[in-house]
């Protein structure tokens, strides 16, 4: 027994020696093992927060290059912390908080725009019955020039913004502003031009107040994304080297569209999507002899006469004589019952670029849209790709017309009879494919018209069980000729 004590003193007494030799062994690892631990939390405060392990960790995470604040942080600890850290050089900060005041961000911005070489991104993460409104009412803040910074990501929940009236972001290459309202003298365009952003090469602005005029003059801009400048009447966009550009309505919610005036000057761009309003009187587009793909709104099938989107389609058709790539879309107007006066539209739709390849989203509610595909496609026999997309919103892909639906009887039926030759049309692709009655008629239609069609691709829709999705295979490789190769 005293043996048995004898041993069991001395094990303690060696896990204690061992406990006193290795009390903070933590510490004896080399900084720079230490930091890129912490740097993988990718939290800041969590990052602060370890310091309890070891007495060498209580400074470190103020020398990480990189700074994470999530969506619980209070704004003003994220000020405390900025004015705390020490790293010379920040290589990324990301910043989510809730509903912060302007002068919360004006504490720590001046600090990130000295030190930042890489990319910022800041989220207000706003109340949901917050509206833009309510969060001017909070007032503005000044972003500071970021010299050396290289992407600067901002979603303000309509915060005002200020832009610095001099400086230079001297490395910035991608600016996307997002859910802004823009104050101060200095006009946003004026910022974003070469002399003041020389290495910009892509800028999104979406969901903006306040800005009534943007032009842009940039020699190095490749990529343009302009979506719902809300008020924007004038814009000016003279970029000698852009590759794409997107203007999604910016003028069409506008008090007076007769006051819209936009010059475009892109002679080497290759992608346009302008899905706005349009009147060749007021929108110049200038030469684009290199576009390759054009993007347009929505085509109404049924609706009121001169209905103005339609009009902006038709304008920007004619506005080109031979272009690559198509893409627009038809809808139809959700209860065609309650339209007393309604018109089929389709007959204002007259004239089409020729074109290679056509992308069209079909969004007919359960009414059948055989007619206007075919009204579509009798205007570009010579196209070699045709992508069909079936869209439905959610909700509504089993959705049918009821009976006696003005679909069946405004629509012209020769859809059905007139032969139609594609004989050009090497590739079909259709997604979002339920397997409907209407939709199983156009399809049988389509295979008969393509005379030379080598490859059909067929997606379906994500409701399609296994067993329904077999039966449809079948039904559509009976439609199909020898030579065509189906994908599913």
């Amino acid at each position: 027994m005293e043996r048995s004590d004898g041993e069991a003193a001395a094990k303690l007494a060696k896990l204690s020696a061992v406990a006193a030799s290795s009390e903070d062994r933590i510490s004896a690892l080399p900084d720079d093992v230490i930091l890129h631990i912490l740097r993988q939390l990718r939290d800041s405060p969590v990052a602060g927060r370890t310091s309890v392990l070891s007495r060498r960790w209580c400074s470190l995470w103020a020398l990480l290059p990189e700074v994470y604040f999530s969506g619980y942080t209070a704004p003003h600890h994220v000020a405390a912390a900025f004015a705390a850290h020490e790293a010379p050089v920040l290589e990324r900060i990301a910043v989510f908080v809730k509903d912060p005041p302007v002068d919360s961000l004006a504490a720590w911005l001046p600090i990130a725009s000295r030190r930042l070489c890489g990319d910022l991104y800041f989220l207000n993460i706003v109340r949901r019955n917050g509206g833009p409104d309510e969060a001017g009412e909070r007032g503005a803040f000044e972003l500071p020039c970021f010299e050396n910074a290289t992407t600067i990501s901002l979603h303000l929940g309509f915060l005002g913004l200020i832009t610095p009236p001099t400086g230079v972001f001297a490395q910035l290459t991608r600016l996307h502003l997002d859910h802004f309202r823009i104050q101060g003298p200095c006009g946003l365009g004026d910022a974003l031009s070469s002399p003041r952003c020389p290495s910009l090469r892509e800028l999104t602005l979406s969901d903006a107040r306040g800005l009534d005029n943007l032009t842009l003059h940039s020699e190095s801009l490749l990529t343009v994304k302009l979506t719902k400048l809300r008020g924007l009447q004038r814009l000016t966009v003279v970029a000698p080297a852009l590759k794409e550009l997107t203007v999604f309505y910016c003028f069409a919610n506008a008090p007076n569209l007769s006051q819209m005036v936009a010059s475009i000057s892109t002679p080497q761009l290759v992608s346009l999507e302008w899905s706005d309003a349009y009147d060749p009187m007021s929108v110049q587009l200038g030469g684009m002899a290199h576009l390759h793909c054009l993007g347009m709104s929505f085509y109404l099938v049924y609706g009121p006469n001169g209905f103005r989107t339609n009009s902006d389609c038709m304008g920007l058709l004619r506005h080109f004589k031979v272009i690559c790539s198509l893409s627009f879309a038809l809808i139809y107007p959700h209860n065609l019952q309650v339209l007393g006066n309604s018109q089929y539209l389709m007959q204002d739709m007259t004239i089409f670029p020729v074109i290679s390849s056509l992308r069209i989203v079909v969004m007919a509610r359960g009414h059948s849209f055989g007619a206007s595909l075919f009204h579509v496609l009798r205007m570009c026999t010579g196209i070699r790709r045709l992508i069909l997309i079936l869209s439905a919103r959610a909700g509504l892909e089993a959705q049918t017309c009821p009976p006696g639906c003005i679909c069946d009887q405004a629509q012209p039926l020769n859809w059905k009879s007139e032969r139609l030759v594609l004989d050009r049309l090497q590739e079909v692709e259709i997604r979002e494919f339920r397997g409907t009655e209407r939709e199983l008629a156009v399809v049988e239609r389509l295979f008969d018209w393509s005379t030379a069609l080598e490859t059909a691709r067929i997606t379906f829709c994500h409701t399609i069980d296994a067993s329904k999705a077999k039966k449809l295979r079948q039904m559509l490789l009976s439609f199909s000729s020898p030579g065509t190769s189906m994908k599913f």
